[in-house]
């Protein structure tokens, strides 16, 4: 027997979910970053915008990074838990982030543990709720006012 269309819908967002957070696990969580072509073509790009007075950083796109690796961490997750307050789902970005950074700082020595890295994915992740909600409400909106 088939899953009614609402539990269908929660199971892919919850698939969705685990899928992102294991994405941003092996980013964060691995001992090394991994392949460092990435990064040399960056430096590429940094010494670009440098030489045609582009003030881009390091720090900034990194910082960017950040945020938008959290973005769909914060909408997943008010997708998967819809809750009541819109704060709980940021606070859970932001313990996570602290969960990344600690594990960072204590077990993974080749990692940079960086409180400005748990202020970017709070801030993904409260965008990415903002996004989310923004998307349930317009759902709720065009729903009731189909039933007039």
């Amino acid at each position: 027997m088939p899953l009614p269309v609402a539990s269908r819908s929660r199971a892919w967002w919850t698939t969705a979910f685990v899928v992102w957070a294991a994405v941003i696990a092996r980013m964060t969580l691995w001992p090394t970053l991994g392949d460092e072509k990435p990064f040399a073509l960056l430096d590429r790009v940094l010494d670009w915008a440098d030489r045609h007075g582009v003030p881009l950083t390091f720090g900034f796109v990194e910082a960017l990074g950040n945020v938008l690796m959290f973005i769909p961490f914060g909408a997943l997750l008010v997708m998967v838990w819809r809750p009541r307050r819109w704060w709980w789902a940021v606070g859970v970005g932001c313990a996570t982030s602290c969960a990344i950074e600690l594990t960072q700082l204590v077990l993974l020595p080749h990692r940079v543990a960086d409180l400005r890295d748990v202020v970017t994915n709070t801030t993904g992740t409260a965008v990415g709720v903002g996004m989310a909600l923004l998307v349930v409400v317009g759902r709720r909106s065009r729903r009731s006012g189909r039933s007039e």
